[in-house]
């Protein structure tokens, strides 16, 4: 409770036994599926085009306002949440060590990385298949 632990809390649990024919029987009967490889190679291409769309946004998002829908850049600017936006403006605009891309990149980020995967899947779908 101390924080001074370094084990591993299942591996040296009476669990660990279990644990480890858990993950044998996973790594042969569940993530060699055809369905499971089928979606993790999905899930690479989603992440991939949202990352390379949202990234054009992050380029183009002002650091004092709102962003412009007239461009393409800036369509995808403004499909970041208020509250992304008001994040990467506080981030951007305060005095620090980092140079102002970081905070671009952490944008994008940390919106693509708090999707879940429904929601990850259908704005895919919605921006990539005319949805």
């Amino acid at each position: 409770m101390q924080g001074q632990y370094e084990g591993a809390l299942l591996s040296d649990s009476e669990a660990a036994e279990l644990s480890k024919c858990l993950r044998a029987l996973g790594e042969m009967r569940v993530y060699p599926t055809r369905s499971t490889l089928t979606l993790e190679l999905m899930g690479r291409s989603v992440i991939g085009d949202l990352m390379d769309v949202f990234w054009e946004g992050a380029e183009a998002m002002p650091k004092d306002k709102d962003p412009d829908s007239f461009s393409f850049a800036g369509k995808a600017a403004a499909l970041f949440s208020p509250n992304y936006r008001k994040v990467f403006r506080h981030f951007a605009n305060e005095p620090t060590d980092l140079p102002e891309q970081y905070h671009r990149f952490q944008l994008v980020t940390d919106y693509i990385c708090g999707m879940t995967d429904s929601f990850a899947k259908r704005l895919h779908a919605e921006l990539f298949n005319g949805r």
